[in-house]
């Protein structure tokens, strides 16, 4: 897989989690932006030209859905896919999710071949 220059956001509460994403994109090409919360999410939008976005739930100051609701909203920004990363994984949570806009769901712990499989889908041929 090409990365292109591609860059991804990964917005995560969990400095471990966040800094284990950024190693493995960054193995692979990609450049990686971090965001703890939400509002650190949308600055990093706005200052960086991000390409697809790796979304926790449940984070301090403005949660996912938040997030993803501000996100799907700007006209700037709703066009990047964002996959929701979360250990909340029933039905209920999955279904909020791609409701508020989500492209997809990735349960915790990570399954690495699932999100280079969604970073295929969207990023490739763009």
């Amino acid at each position: 897989m090409e990365s292109n220059n591609k860059t991804l956001l990964v917005v995560d509460d969990d400095e471990e989690n966040c800094e284990l994403l950024k190693r493995m994109f960054e193995k692979r090409g990609f450049k990686v932006e971090l965001a703890s919360d939400g509002q650190e999410g949308l600055m990093a939008l706005a200052l960086n030209d991000v390409n697809l976005v790796f979304l926790d739930l449940n984070m301090p100051l403005m949660n996912g859905f938040t997030f993803l609701e501000k996100v799907k909203m700007n006209k700037n920004h709703r066009q990047i896919p964002v996959f929701v990363t979360s250990s909340l994984d029933d039905e209920d949570t999955i279904n909020d999710c791609l409701s508020y806009g989500a492209n997809g769901f990735i349960p915790k712990p990570y399954d690495m071949d699932k999100m280079l499989g969604c970073i295929k889908g969207c990023l490739d041929d763009k």
